[in-house]
């Protein structure tokens, strides 16, 4: 399992897409094995003003995305959650 870290704030170095495309691009150059693996894509920074409008933008490339801000705490259980399933064994999941 992977687990891409994407800030979503309007300040960050790259547009999220941008950053999301690039780690992407550079995993599949280091080991095609490596990028076939299933993957996390967790939407950081979500309490920065202004990251809902980024978000927006890039779930029309990416549809699956864990929301979180860890300065409120917010979807910081449903990451969890979402780790468990995608590592647990098939017949501990609920």
């Amino acid at each position: 399992m992977i687990v891409h870290l994407v800030d979503m704030s309007p300040e960050a170095l790259k547009p999220a897409p941008e950053a999301y495309a690039t780690i992407r691009k550079e995993l599949e150059s280091y080991s095609p094995v490596l990028a076939a693996k299933p993957e996390l894509v967790v939407a950081t920074k979500m309490d920065a003003t202004g990251s809902d409008k980024v978000l927006k933008t890039f779930k029309k490339k990416v549809k699956k995305v864990v929301e979180i801000s860890a300065v409120t705490g917010v979807g910081l259980k449903e990451l969890v959650r979402e780790l468990f399933r995608a590592t647990a064994p098939t017949d501990e999941v609920e």
